[in-house]
């Protein structure tokens, strides 16, 4: 051992980040007991976002939002050097399909179409929703039209016009779902804005 070695021990809390489901599991992917104890690290980086997060942590007037990104910028390192670090099976497919919606929303989409767009199979993609996202498919993409439309109901276009947008049929169904998902219409969203 070198006599200029340190040894820290850092330890940081999945939890801390408040992510969503598919995020957690995609970080224990890299972070689980599979992996060595320990690491030895050679990156000066590390070292020093190390040596910043034990600075932030002890001044009087902590900043949350600082440590919170100073500490995720220390975890997106520590994965890219972790040692035979394996993605979860299918992760790389439920992106891709989620890409896949954001970009043809305004169009008529079903699972068969979401499946053909990553090469899998129907029920590979139902399963695949339902093991990150704790969802199926279509609700999600429901989900997904339905926040798109808060957005657009800060512009000009008209309730109509946002309905296709989104890629609902009717606007009496964008009505509907809308109401269901944030307990007022479309229009009266718009006026509350």
């Amino acid at each position: 051992l070198s006599s200029t070695a340190h040894l820290m021990t850092v330890s940081i809390e999945r939890e801390t980040f408040s992510m969503h489901e598919s995020l957690l599991s995609y970080f224990d992917s890299f972070f689980n007991h599979e992996h060595a104890p320990y690491i030895v690290i050679h990156d000066h980086t590390i070292h020093a976002l190390i040596t910043k997060l034990y600075g932030l942590l002890n001044i009087p007037e902590m900043n949350p939002f600082l440590i919170l990104s100073s500490a995720s910028e220390l975890v997106h390192l520590a994965s890219t050097i972790l040692p035979e670090s394996k993605p979860l099976d299918d992760y790389d497919k439920m992106l891709e399909m989620i890409h896949y919606l954001r970009d043809h929303l305004s169009q008529k989409i079903t699972i068969q179409d979401m499946a053909d767009a990553v090469s899998i199979c129907r029920s590979r993609c139902c399963s695949i929703f339902s093991q990150y996202l704790h969802t199926s498919p279509m609700v999600y993409l429901n989900e997904l039209r339905l926040v798109h439309s808060t957005e657009l109901l800060s512009t000009d276009y008209s309730i109509v016009s946002i309905s296709k947008m989104c890629g609902f049929s009717r606007p009496s169904y964008f009505n509907t779902q809308f109401k269901k998902r944030y307990h007022m219409t479309p229009l009266e969203y718009r006026h509350s804005s």
